[in-house]
């Protein structure tokens, strides 16, 4: 989603009870790569 500033932004939503350190990994790739796709999709670029 976008925020106030305009600026790009995105969260998951992850029970912590039993979450391995793997799957947090996991989730935080995730999440970073649906970012990047999101802000390609809407500049055409992809600015870290």
């Amino acid at each position: 989603m976008l925020d106030e500033a305009a600026r790009l932004t995105g969260n998951c939503h992850v029970s912590k009870a039993g979450l391995s350190a793997h799957e947090f990994q996991l989730y935080a790739r995730h999440l970073a790569a649906e970012c990047d796709r999101l802000e390609h999709q809407l500049t055409g670029e992809d600015a870290e």
